[in-house]
């Protein structure tokens, strides 16, 4: 069950991040300005932000009498600390790719200098790694959700968020399958699983990757589909070598702790 909620926790925050780079393409940080779309992005924060406002009121000033009221507030709580975690993901990985792109010269923007933006990808990175145990349980999920980009690529033949950039049929297929290989490879972080380093180095490793990609993809005047891809297939392959690793580690630690039997056989004459 554990295993379940952290990987929906994982689409939950994929969907979050989509509506993130909404927002910002709203605002004119990373695309020109668009009013009807700011509108929406400004209602659909006020929305998340007033219902984390009072379920956290209710965490904290909440004193429910009944069992039923107890369990309610315990379920408050964790939704609580799921979307604020959703929430701060996000703000992370919009720091990364907002600013990266800034920092590499894809986006200009009068309000950032590329140093600075150097700077802010540099910091969010440090504290997604510092908070890799927590997102690891959910990103089996957050993969998930490219899977589903993909798909949408494949019908339409064009990326998602931009109609006038066309996708071979065969990139799209091939990122589909590399995306749905990840997310397979990665559901063992939903569980009780302590990760090592090994697992450590291939979650970043793929997301520097999808980082990579997603500035390719902004960059349309230097668009070429095998860079991306490129980006995705390194990346997965770091999630299957570390999957395979850990795999050859229990098989070979389930080994060493099988001993021998040593069938003896006596005279029947002692």
């Amino acid at each position: 069950m554990s295993t379940d909620r952290n990987v929906l926790g994982g689409l939950i925050a994929a969907l979050v991040f989509g509506g993130a780079a909404f927002a910002f393409a709203a605002f004119g940080i990373t695309a020109e300005a668009n009013t009807n779309a700011a509108r929406a992005a400004v209602a659909f924060l006020l929305f998340v932000g007033t219902a984390l406002v009072l379920a956290g009121l209710y965490c904290f000033f909440g004193r429910p009498t009944t069992h039923e009221g107890k369990e309610r507030k315990q379920h408050i709580v964790h939704g609580f600390q799921l979307a604020g975690g959703i929430l701060l993901g996000f703000v992370l990985m919009a720091a990364v790719v907002g600013s990266s792109q800034i920092a590499f010269g894809i986006v200009q923007s009068p309000r950032l200098s590329r140093i600075a933006a150097c700077l802010i990808t540099m910091a969010s990175l440090g504290l997604i790694f510092s908070l890799i145990r927590l997102w690891a349980r959910h990103f089996a999920g957050w993969v998930g959700y490219s899977v589903l980009n993909g798909l949408l690529m494949v019908s339409s033949g064009h990326l998602v968020n931009n109609p006038a950039i066309l996708v071979p049929r065969w990139w799209s297929v091939s990122a589909t399958v590399l995306f749905l290989t990840g997310a397979l490879v990665s559901v063992r972080f939903a569980k009780n699983y302590t990760l090592n380093v090994i697992d450590k180095a291939a979650l970043m490793t793929w997301l520097l990757a999808f980082v990579f990609a997603v500035d390719v993809e902004s960059a349309h005047s230097l668009y070429h589909a095998q860079f991306g891809l490129g980006a995705v297939l390194i990346g997965t392959l770091a999630l299957v070598a570390a999957w395979w690793y850990q795999r050859a580690k229990r098989h070979h630690r389930h080994r060493g702790s099988v001993e021998p039997v040593v069938i003896s056989e006596k005279s029947p004459y002692h």
